[in-house]
């Protein structure tokens, strides 16, 4: 079984460090990406991490995942407001 997944996010979500705690809560964006690292690790999957406030940049990376990911985790960001 190949266990390796890409976890890509989109736009704004490099900013969680920057919004206001007492409105956003106070997850940051390192923090988030070690908890979903943790996570799948328990379930016995590899990782890789990538963000990008470009849409452009977002869907060429999309395109080659494939080449190092068996799955996908999509975590578009502020795109879902489009």
């Amino acid at each position: 079984m190949r266990n390796r997944v890409a976890v890509l996010h989109g736009v704004n979500l490099d900013m969680l460090d920057r919004r206001p705690a007492e409105h956003y809560g106070g997850l940051t964006f390192a923090r988030l990406e070690h908890l979903i690292g943790q996570f799948a690790r328990e379930l016995g999957l590899e990782p890789r991490f990538f963000q990008s406030n470009d849409e452009g940049e977002y869907v060429e990376e999309l395109h080659t995942a494939p080449d190092y990911a068996d799955g996908l985790l999509l975590n578009p960001g502020a795109w879902t407001h489009y």
